[in-house]
């Protein structure tokens, strides 16, 4: 009897743990079906889902506006450039902290910066004061004037609403 009962415990453990990898296998697709059917719905009723995280939580925002959609760009484009070094109201990083950034510098400034930085880093007082106070110089990350367009509208949008941390 106390040989079976072993038997059956060895198997229970195995398939116990083959659960949990399965469990663990599904998840990423599980999740990823999540992001198809915020994308799906949101194409198919015009709107554009921004996201940003609030209080701990994701918060998804629709919008219809054009505009909506340059920021959400502007948001990827900064997830995949610019999150490195810079956070959105959580502190500085390798460089500043860029919430509030709309208020502290003129979109003329912000684009000269984004597409010429190396040059304003050299010669604009700004760009010197930054490269003082960080010690690190900022790369010149090669965006096209319709990418630091978008850009400057997800800092727009997000210095309006408050809502992107990183």
């Amino acid at each position: 009897m106390k040989a079976s009962r072993k038997t059956s415990t060895a198997i229970l453990k195995r398939v116990h743990a083959g659960c949990i990898a399965i469990a663990a296998l599904c998840a990423g697709p599980a999740l990823a079906y999540d992001s198809w059917v915020e994308d799906h719905v949101a194409a198919s009723y015009d709107y554009l889902l921004i996201k940003g995280p609030a209080a701990g939580r994701t918060v998804s925002i629709a919008a219809a506006d054009p505009a909506a959609a340059d920021a959400a760009k502007g948001k990827s484009t900064f997830d995949s450039k610019c999150a490195l070094c810079h956070s959105m109201g959580a502190g500085d990083k390798i460089g500043p902290d860029l919430k509030g950034v709309t208020q502290r510098h003129a979109d003329q400034w912000l684009t000269g910066w984004l597409l010429e930085t190396d040059r304003m880093q050299k010669t604009d007082p700004d760009g010197k004061a930054l490269l003082a106070k960080y010690k690190t110089p900022m790369p010149n990350l090669g965006l096209k004037p319709a990418e630091v367009r978008e850009l400057l509208k997800f800092l727009h949008w997000s210095d309006h609403n408050g809502l992107a941390k990183n």
